[in-house]
């Protein structure tokens, strides 16, 4: 049986494709890749790279080819767990950091340590996963479609709220240009509602005469269009005057 060796000196020699149930891809990126069950040499190629899938139980066991039970492999797979058991053993606060170191333990293993600890159903085809990317595709072009669909409805909206709102405010200038009385009128009913309301606050605290000068000042200010500031700073004096 030739190893992976001589096949990389003798790349004429005869490619067999590997069974259904069995694929290598780009996640293998070591020689002498073992895989239960198959009797043959295989080349792939990922991205430029080859690869080969060396797997003969006859010429060598599981235990000595397989990269997965190599005891370094072993103890790196081991690793994020057992720093989880000891650092909630002995800090559990500390369980937070030894997480993440465990996460990028994880993330930083190479992939022939994990691949071969998964059960072959695990391990897609190449046909099953061009179905699954054609359908993932699919479905984000479906939904970027209604997205787009929805931004568009988002802008003809808030289009149509602006003119409105240009309408609406065209038309009170219109109004106001029109009948000046109808907005002196209007100011002053407003004006009066707030002079009520600074009395009652006035006779609260418990400064009855400013009351008086408060209605007052509210009636000279209706024709002033900056009433409001006065009437602020008014009510402000009668508080504090009321707990002098």
């Amino acid at each position: 049986m030739p190893t992976a060796f001589t096949a990389l000196r003798h790349p004429q020699r005869r490619r067999r494709a590997l069974p259904r149930g069995y694929r290598v891809g780009c996640e293998a990126k070591i020689t002498g890749f073992y895989l239960d069950q198959l009797s043959q040499l295989t080349r792939t190629s990922c991205g430029g790279a080859t690869l080969l899938v060396s797997s003969s139980p006859a010429s060598s066991s599981p235990a000595s080819s397989s990269p997965a039970s190599s005891p370094s492999c072993l103890l790196v797979s081991c690793l994020p767990i057992s720093c989880l058991l000891v650092s909630y053993l002995l800090v559990p606060d500390f369980l937070v950091s030894c997480l993440l170191v465990s996460y990028l333990l994880i993330y930083s293993l190479p992939p022939f340590c994990l691949l071969p600890l998964l059960p072959p159903s695990s391990i897609l085809t190449q046909k099953e996963k061009t179905e699954t990317e054609t359908k993932t595709k699919t479905k984000t072009k479906k939904k970027k479609k209604k997205k787009k669909k929805k931004k568009k409805k988002k802008k003809k909206k808030k289009k149509k709220k602006k003119k409105k709102k240009k309408k609406n405010n065209k038309n009170k200038k219109k109004r106001e240009e029109e009948d000046p009385i109808r907005l002196a009128l209007q100011r002053s009913i407003t004006t009066t509602m707030v002079a009520v309301a600074v009395v009652v606050v006035a006779w609260w605290a418990g400064f009855g005469g400013g009351s008086v000068v408060v209605v007052v000042v509210m009636v000279v200010v209706v024709v002033v269009w900056w009433w409001y500031v006065v009437v602020v700073v008014w009510w402000c004096v009668v508080v504090v005057m009321g707990w002098w």
